[in-house]
């Protein structure tokens, strides 16, 4: 009934009025359209082991990371505060801090007494933080990636060879290990952090579909497209790999993947919520209720 109600609205306004809506409809339906195709192509096309060159690069041209800019400015968010403050983690130690980004958590954690061992993949983000002040020589950084921790847990060498350890507490910076997106890898990172930190708790952050049968889930049009592409000869990728422009390529999780994968590594999750943004607080070799 209300659509019929809306029908008669629109047929009783001017022809221009009705243009301009239907032209405007038109114009979503095209960027809806090729925002779609970018993404796709993009998932069908690029090697997996391309994909990291690809998020470095829409990273890069984001200044709010910066020293000055607004995310960097704005420090420690609550969540991230709820978890320094939580029994698990140390009071003072060393951090390995992965994915530093410009220095935001760098800083923060300096601030708090920790000496920070940080790396990071974009060199910009990776020189910012390499040329911040030194915080009584409390912070060293490396420009690395997950894919060189993984290396130096195994051989000792590379370019985060120059890290100190022991760490007390690992920090994945905001979102990073939602970048990792083959699922052999996620599990190697974790399992090298376990190696690197047998003792030390574990933060980290991620992009989760809570209802993956819902609106998460590809439209029509992109299930289209995604067939079209494969018989183009493109690759078939899964459906929790995402393409943002400004965030490169990301893997959305559901809980129980996460879950799963924390128990293959050795560690339950201490603290594990959605709000304000999905993160968990891990502990090797213990069992905690999650929230």
């Amino acid at each position: 009934m209300a659509s019929r109600d809306e029908s008669r609205a629109t047929t009783a306004l001017p022809l221009w009025i009705r243009g301009l809506l239907l032209a405007s409809r038109g114009i979503a339906w095209m960027f809806r359209m090729q925002e779609a195709l970018r993404d796709e192509i993009l998932l069908a096309f690029v090697a997996p082991k391309r994909r990291d060159a690809v998020t470095a690069a829409a990273y890069a041209r984001d200044n709010s990371y910066l020293p000055g800019g607004a995310t960097f400015e704005q420090g420690l968010y609550s969540w991230e505060i709820a978890l320094l403050e939580r029994p698990e983690i140390p009071r003072r130690g060393r951090v390995l801090l992965a994915g530093a980004g410009g220095g935001r958590e760098v800083l923060a954690l300096a601030d708090r007494g920790y000496e920070v061992s940080a790396f990071e993949p974009v060199e910009r983000y990776c020189n910012a933080c390499a040329t911040a002040p030194a915080q009584g020589g409390k912070v060293q950084v490396a420009c690395g990636s997950y894919k060189d921790l993984v290396a130096y847990a195994g051989e000792g060498a590379g370019r985060l060879a120059g890290l100190r350890g022991p760490f007390d507490l690992v920090w994945l910076g905001w979102g990073s290990f939602a970048h990792i997106t083959d699922i052999e890898d996620q599990a190697a990172v974790l399992n090298s952090l376990r190696a690197l930190a047998p003792n030390a708790p574990v933060v980290l952050s991620y992009f989760l579909n809570a209802s993956p049968e819902q609106p998460d889930a590809p439209s029509r049009m992109r299930r289209g497209l995604r067939r079209t592409l494969v018989m183009l000869g493109g690759r078939q990728a899964s459906a929790a790999i995402r393409f943002w422009p400004w965030a490169g390529f990301a893997y959305v999780f559901t809980r129980s993947e996460l879950e799963h994968l924390f128990r293959a590594t050795g560690y339950s999750p201490a603290v594990m919520r959605e709000e304000p943004y999905a993160h968990a607080l891990l502990l090797p070799n213990h069992t905690a209720d999650t929230d």
